[in-house]
């Protein structure tokens, strides 16, 4: 991410009298994670992640025009350690099939096990973080409900979530809320084989502004994050699928790429 802040006036078109900043930002997260589902029932269905977080951030800037020399100045941080666990829980509401979609209820929390962005360590100087935080440092909860309609050889789908974060009062801040998120996805799966099979989506979220006692700050600003997934699937003989997704961000707030490979495995443990 690259970006320029100037603090100064322009006496004619393209002139500017005063200092500019110019900084290229890099970050990096890897995240792994266990996860656990149990199927209680035919419908209902548990489920519990555990991740693991890895980061690390490069901030390189010039300052131009300052009266000093133009020197490239960069800063670096890292994190490692766990993140917030997660746990929900799916219902299937109907029975489904027939030219009927299947209507999945969804339920997850999320905990703030991870390490608190209000607690990491930062410079005494400068007040940046020296340690990157592994978790958000708030609880949030996400209702959803899922569409998946069969039709040979393709599978469509869609969901409708919204993620409530709860606000908490932090020390030496004051009342922070984070803001809460309603998010859109839909797309398609295409089965190549009986092994092999692609996706084809779109996931969109339109996060809200975060407030401080009650009050939105002048740079606060409704977030717009949206991804175009492609992913693939392939089951060789044995009780592993590999799945691989691949985003990449359509809009100014998401990340340029990330990727995404799960290794499911099914079993019954009472045999």
């Amino acid at each position: 991410m690259n970006r320029a802040e100037i603090a100064g006036f322009s006496v004619l078109p393209g002139i500017i009298i005063g200092n500019i900043n110019i900084t290229e930002e890099s970050r990096n997260t890897i995240v792994s994670a266990l996860t656990a589902r149990y199927g209680l029932t035919n419908r209902l269905e548990m489920e519990v992640k555990v991740p693991h977080v890895w980061r690390d951030d490069t901030t390189t800037g010039r300052p131009l025009g300052g009266g000093g020399a133009d020197q490239d100045t960069t800063t670096s941080a890292n994190g490692s350690d766990i993140g917030d666990v997660e746990f929900a829980a799916h219902y299937q509401i109907n029975q489904g099939g027939g030219g009927t979609p299947y209507f999945v209820a969804n339920l997850r929390g999320k905990s703030r096990t991870g390490q608190d962005p209000f607690e990491v360590r930062r410079d005494p100087t400068t007040n940046i973080e020296t340690q990157l935080p592994t978790g958000t440092g708030f609880w949030a909860f996400e209702p959803s409900l899922t569409v998946i309609y069969p039709t040979d050889p393709a599978v469509l789908y869609a969901n409708l979530n919204y993620l409530i974060n709860y606000e908490r009062n932090v020390s030496g801040f004051g009342k922070i809320d984070p803001g809460n998120a309603f998010g859109v996805n839909f797309g398609m799966g295409v089965a190549l084989n009986e092994k092999l099979s692609f996706s084809l989506g779109y996931d969109h979220k339109q996060v809200q502004k975060t407030r401080l006692n009650g009050l939105a700050g002048t740079s606060a600003r409704t977030l717009q994050v949206g991804r175009l997934l492609m992913g693939a699937s392939f089951r060789p003989d044995g009780p592993v699928t590999v799945n691989v997704t691949l985003g990449v961000g359509v809009t100014e707030d998401s990340p340029d790429l990330d990727m995404v490979v799960r290794l499911p495995m099914a079993f019954d443990i009472f045999n």
